[in-house]
């Protein structure tokens, strides 16, 4: 019991983030649980002195568990007993593929919302499922679900194709991965073999351009050329 204080109707208040991050090193809890609070606990003290007088106690006090969340005490065993059933959770969605292994429309919040209420037998509205992208293939994809204005946690969603299991469905989705690596390969090879082609067919039109051009040659005929040599000979005559 804490000391007295000093006035009567003091409200003494614990300090804390939560009965999880509180009592963490006394509960059950694994590296996959979620942090989770709603803010439940650090309920106020309050002093009673009507009931101080009536029991002629030194002092007496009142915990006030009404100012939990939801004004109850259970919100303590409440937020562990989610934080516990959501602990890796995986939620498995059935859905229709086509020949390709695309699905036929997307996988909605609104589904796994469902699934949701039925694994934990909370209502999940559809809202709470932030679903950042629409899923159109089967896998494993990360899904952030709000349960309340501040309180988030993360969970799995495999999405299955109707007529398998989860086993076959993953090792669907890693086939799905590796064809598309190939087939994205194959068209990279196929570029590049593109590109080589055309610059050999462009070097090959350049050099064929070079042998096509004529040679230069001068203006002067020949009888003009031999016209010149007839004047030196005719200047060095006069000279002698």
């Amino acid at each position: 019991m804490p000391e007295a204080p000093n006035s009567p109707g003091t409200v003494r208040a614990d300090t804390g983030g939560g009965v999880i991050a509180r009592y963490a090193d006394y509960l059950p809890l694994t590296e996959a649980t979620p942090r989770i609070t709603l803010g439940e606990g650090s309920t106020p003290l309050v002093r009673a002195p009507s009931l101080e007088r009536a029991s002629g106690a030194a002092s007496v006090y009142l915990k006030l568990e009404s100012c939990n969340p939801t004004g109850s005490f259970k919100d303590r065993g409440m937020v562990l007993a989610v934080a516990k059933a959501i602990e890796g959770m995986n939620i498995p969605v059935e859905v229709r593929v086509g020949p390709t292994g695309r699905l036929f429309g997307s996988v909605t919040g609104r589904q796994i919302a469902e699934k949701l209420t039925e694994a934990t037998g909370r209502d999940i509205d559809h809202r709470q499922v932030l679903l950042g992208t629409a899923i159109h293939e089967p896998g494993d994809f990360p899904v952030t679900i709000r349960l309340y204005r501040e309180v988030q946690a993360d969970v799995t969603v495999s999405v299955i194709p109707e007529g398998y299991t989860a086993e076959e469905a993953a090792a669907l989705a890693k086939l799905g991965e590796e064809a598309a690596a190939f087939f994205a390969g194959a068209d990279a090879q196929t570029s590049e073999a593109a590109e080589g082609t055309e610059s050999d067919a462009e070097s090959e039109s350049a050099g064929q351009a070079t042998e096509e051009t004529p040679a230069e040659t001068t203006d002067e005929t020949p009888d003009e050329a031999s016209g010149d040599d007839s004047s030196t000979d005719e200047a060095t005559e006069e000279n002698a």
